[in-house]
């Protein structure tokens, strides 16, 4: 079981919990565990609870989104700019 533990002080304003995460990924608390668990979201425990810092998060979410232009990912597709995790539907 691969884990990614935070080793920098986070930013208390900045901090999600697995419930916020069960939300913006739209996924249950299994599959939000299974991200930190098993495929490196970085988190870090304050007692009994899992913490996120918010831009961890966000480059969790750039680094495994595929992207809806280019099956070969948001890195290297052109519209890196309105990308699907940025908001495409704006184009």
């Amino acid at each position: 079981m691969a884990q990614t533990m935070i080793k920098t002080t986070p930013d208390v304003e900045k901090l999600l919990t697995v419930k916020d995460l069960m939300g913006i990924f739209h996924q249950s608390r299994t599959t939000v565990e299974k991200h930190y668990q098993e495929h490196g979201l970085p988190f870090f425990k304050l007692g009994n609870a899992v913490l996120f810092q918010r831009d961890d998060v966000r480059r969790f979410i750039e680094q495994n989104t595929r992207c809806q232009f280019n099956p070969d990912g948001c890195a290297t597709c052109p519209c890196r700019v309105t990308c699907c995790y940025r908001g495409a539907a704006n184009n």
